[in-house]
């Protein structure tokens, strides 16, 4: 769809709006729509030599988008787990992961992505936010398989448009924004991804003790390799 109409990598993202969609018939064509279409870009950032077009560097943009969406504040009050973007999220990274993904680049990109500042936030508590989401549904699909480990491009940034890197010599700024209470669905991080209903919350995150985003903990950030 997206390469007949000559849109950029950066709209592959939007398929996993699809993990939302009440008729699974639409959400499962959308995967099989978007896990193609990360086979494709992946062959053509190798041939070409542009990390930026690997799949798992569009991740920044699915996470601007959710950290932006209508509802994303609503949803921070009025439920800790977040189950709309931990579906969305999870549908998109299991797409990726159906292939010969980089992991540990899509781990590099989410620590990126915490160390940055939003452009259309003066907080960026949005962004890190659902960052943090996204490292979590990573950590838990890592337990899932043996996963290659090659060198991540000294190359790859952000996008400018979106995000502000963080200057060089500032302290660490990756905190731990998850709400209180926070846990990943049942489905999420297993399986399809993100497709199946929510039907309640099981696993503990498997970082420490959450605290309210009022009082972040710092924390260390998961190695690349």
């Amino acid at each position: 769809v997206f390469r007949k109409s000559g849109l950029p990598p950066r709209f592959c993202p939007l398929l996993a709006l699809a993990a939302l969609d009440a008729n699974k018939a639409n959400a499962s064509l959308a995967k099989n729509y978007l896990t193609s279409m990360c086979r494709r870009l992946r062959h053509c950032a190798e041939e070409l030599k542009q990390p930026h077009v690997m799949p798992e560097a569009q991740l920044p943009w699915l996470v601007h988008l959710l950290a932006h969406h209508a509802h994303f504040e609503e949803e921070y009050e009025e439920d800790p787990c977040l189950p709309t973007t931990q579906r969305c999220l999870d549908f998109f990274l299991s797409a990726l992961l159906a292939g010969a993904s980089e992991f540990d680049l899509l781990r590099t990109v989410g620590n990126l992505i915490k160390r940055s500042s939003d452009r259309a936030s003066d907080d960026s508590h949005e962004v890190h936010t659902v960052a943090d989401v996204a490292r979590e549904i990573l950590a838990m699909r890592g337990k899932g398989g043996k996963w290659s480990h090659r060198p991540v491009p000294s190359s790859l940034r952000l996008p400018q448009m979106l995000y502000t890197p963080a200057p060089p010599g500032a302290s660490d700024g990756d905190f731990d924004m998850l709400p209180h209470g926070f846990k990943l669905l049942d489905h999420v991080g297993k399986g399809g991804g993100g497709v199946l209903a929510v039907t309640g919350v099981k696993r503990s995150s498997p970082a420490a003790k959450r605290l309210s985003a009022a009082t972040p903990k710092q924390r260390a950030l998961p190695s690349p390799v």
